[in-house]
């Protein structure tokens, strides 16, 4: 999606100041990580953090895009107060381009917690610890449950498109919806 707006607009709105910071990941990498934890005899229920190697702020990130597909944009700061406002607006219409929790999202940082080895497969067991899987990771977690014989599980917020929760199911997960809550929220999935 980064990509497609860097091409189409040549002067890129970003997040606040872009200092939200991220941690890309490769996803066959990610893929390779759910079949190993899956395949380990002692694997225990956890949580496992997934991240790529280096942790960006928004701003290097979107930079670092527009570098390798040799766009020279112009990157603007905008408010959150603004991203705001028009997600309200935008929730308004049928299929909005961005809603509040996405706003929300581009608030807080998506990094792995200190001492988390995604490449050790190490689980996270702190309270209060969180892991935002995408709905790529759902389907790929799906994927590799179903051909294997493992029951799977995949909770998400009741706001998502029927779309999503069909391709899921039809891979063979049991998805369970709970109440969509920002961000922020301790029960946040």
């Amino acid at each position: 999606a980064i990509l497609r707006l860097l091409r189409q607009l040549p002067i890129y709105p970003m997040f606040g100041r872009g200092l939200m910071r991220l941690q890309p990941v490769y996803v066959e990498d990610v893929a390779e990580a759910i079949a190993r934890i899956i395949e380990r005899a002692e694997a225990q229920p956890g949580i496992f953090e997934c991240g790529g190697p280096r942790a960006y702020s928004y701003e290097e990130f979107v930079g670092v895009v527009a570098r390798q597909a040799g766009l020279a944009s112009i990157l603007i700061p905008i408010p959150f107060a603004v991203w705001h406002a028009l997600t309200w607006a935008f929730e308004i219409l049928p299929g909005p381009l961005l809603t509040r929790n996405q706003v929300e999202l581009m608030q807080i940082d998506t990094v792995q917690m200190p001492g988390a080895d995604f490449h050790a497969f190490i689980p996270i067991d702190r309270i209060g610890s969180r892991v935002q899987l995408g709905a790529l990771l759902g389907i790929g977690l799906a994927h590799v449950c179903n051909a294997r014989g493992y029951r799977c599980v995949i909770v998400m917020p009741d706001n998502q498109s029927p779309e999503k929760y069909a391709l899921i199911e039809a891979l063979g997960a049991e998805v369970r919806r709970v109440k969509t809550v920002p961000y922020s929220d301790d029960n946040h999935y």
